[in-house]
């Protein structure tokens, strides 16, 4: 499994952001920001000082203002830190214990080293308004996956996913990929997952343009496989993996992936320093794109009818 970006020194246009690409703003005036949804993010975790406005001054989305945070402890095996509107748990961390109060003594929690995880957060949550997010009011939960060296296990992927599970997550957003197609215990708890109606939404993979590159858990057919588009939109990136569902022909039934395709191309989001937007592109920032508008449906969906929507 690894992280799905591409060198922003390959960048060939000026960056755009995600009000540029995508007409938000009448959503938001309608008052859609995707409350009441809960998000995964599982990827690298959060920039620092980020963090560190999570833990001592609480959020409404990325860098808002809210009710002082409080900590509390969840049976998950991990520390934990919460606010009133998400969690922040780190699955890379080998200690097992559940006492959340002691903020300040683990000063690398979660924190993102290579800024992945902050990049793709900020597209669903950031309110700052250079670099903008999708749905700024949605419950996100930073699950820290890959560690400094931006490696990763089978076992925390599944300890993360059992997390989903237990908190009503309704979105799991996986800016990640895999060569590995046959990893069971890994994809039979993705199965689980949208069997009991979490919405996957994963990156196809940064191995194009050739066919039969597409990675897992995207080309599973129970998963919303992202690819992404060049920057004037008018064909499919270069980079973005494309092919049939390798699982699907196993049985000799070709599905073909990627599912949807959304802007990829030189892309602004959070840096790692606050305030600081930075230049981005690969599969990995497409998907947090449609994680973010899927929130804004379900929570237009819940607001109109007064109805959730797994009812």
């Amino acid at each position: 499994m690894s992280l799905q970006a591409m060198d922003e020194d390959y960048a060939e246009h000026a960056g755009r952001r995600i009000s540029e690409i995508m007409d938000i703003k009448k959503y938001h005036e309608l008052g859609y920001k995707g409350k009441g949804i809960k998000i995964a993010i599982l990827d690298s975790g959060l920039g620092p000082d980020y963090l560190q406005a999570l833990k001592k001054n609480a959020v409404g989305g990325i860098l808002t203002r809210g009710k002082k945070i409080t900590a509390r402890a969840k049976e998950v095996g991990k520390k934990v830190y919460c606010d009133e509107r998400g969690l922040i748990v780190d699955f890379t961390k080998e200690d097992s214990t559940t006492d959340a109060l002691e903020i300040d003594e683990d000063d690398d929690y979660a924190v993102d080293q290579n800024g992945h995880g902050t990049f793709v957060t900020g597209l669903i949550g950031s309110v700052n308004p250079d670099c903008p997010g999708i749905a700024p009011e949605t419950e996100i939960y930073i699950l820290k996956l890959f560690n400094d060296e931006e490696m990763t296990y089978s076992a925390w992927f599944l300890d993360a996913f059992n997390f989903v599970l237990d908190n009503g997550i309704d979105i799991v957003n996986l800016s990640t990929a895999s060569k590995d197609s046959k990893d069971n215990p890994f994809i039979q708890k993705i199965e689980e997952l949208t069997a009991a109606g979490v919405i996957v939404v994963s990156a196809i993979g940064n191995d194009g343009p050739t066919q039969g590159t597409s990675e897992s858990p995207a080309d599973l057919h129970t998963v919303i496989g992202v690819g992404s588009l060049s920057y004037n939109f008018d064909r499919v990136a270069t980079f973005s993996s494309r092919g049939m569902s390798k699982k699907s022909m196993l049985v000799s039934v070709g599905v073909p992936k990627p599912d949807v395709l959304l802007p990829g191309e030189e892309i602004l989001g959070l840096g790692l320093e606050p305030g600081v937007c930075r230049l981005n592109r690969g599969t990995s920032f497409s998907v947090p794109m449609l994680t973010g508008s899927i929130a804004l449906v379900l929570s237009a969906i819940e607001e109109e009818r007064g109805i959730e929507y797994r009812k």
